[in-house]
């Protein structure tokens, strides 16, 4: 059982959470503009409460990865410094899949067909080796071109759309 609550909002962030959100990135330098934190409000998929107080944010926005040839979830988010440990991001990450996951529906060829993260945390690139990460199925892919770790988790019901080879 997790220390924080955690609380799946994508869709759903009211004015108050928006508010909050704003300030918490805004006190932690985590966005450096406001006009960039209110764009990416609609974004915020899951939040990580302590007592009532907001430790954690997570987003997530379309991206098409050229390599995979497909849409996915770009899912990155940002812990206070008080309430950083191991475990809270994959309990961010894990709980926004569960939510996109129960949504997923096969109904449209540019939709998201999972999560897609670039490990940012430069501790976390040197020291991450398993093919598929244990505690949240991130399966690595490959590197982007700052030589971070890219990992995706494919949605249950995901399908690919298969490409037509060149000879």
């Amino acid at each position: 059982m997790s220390e924080f609550d955690i609380m799946d909002v994508y869709g759903s962030v009211d004015d108050e959470l928006a508010a909050r959100v704003e300030i918490f990135w805004a006190k932690h330098n985590a966005i450096v503009s406001a006009i960039d934190a209110k764009s990416r409000i609609p974004e915020v998929a899951v939040v990580a409460m302590k007592n009532g107080e907001l430790c954690g944010v997570g987003s997530v926005f379309k991206v098409f990865h050229e390599p995979l040839g497909h849409y996915f979830y770009g899912f990155r988010c940002f812990i206070a410094a008080d309430f950083r440990r191991q475990g809270l991001a994959i309990e961010l990450v894990n709980s926004v899949y569960a939510n996109l996951d129960t949504s997923y529906s096969i109904d449209g060829q540019k939709k998201p067909i999972g999560i897609i993260v670039n490990v940012q945390h430069q501790g976390l690139n040197q020291s991450l080796s398993e093919a598929v990460r244990s505690r949240s199925g991130l399966i690595f892919v490959g590197y982007d071109s700052r030589g971070r770790q890219i990992r995706v988790r494919y949605f249950r019901n995901a399908r690919i759309m298969n490409r037509v080879l060149e000879v």
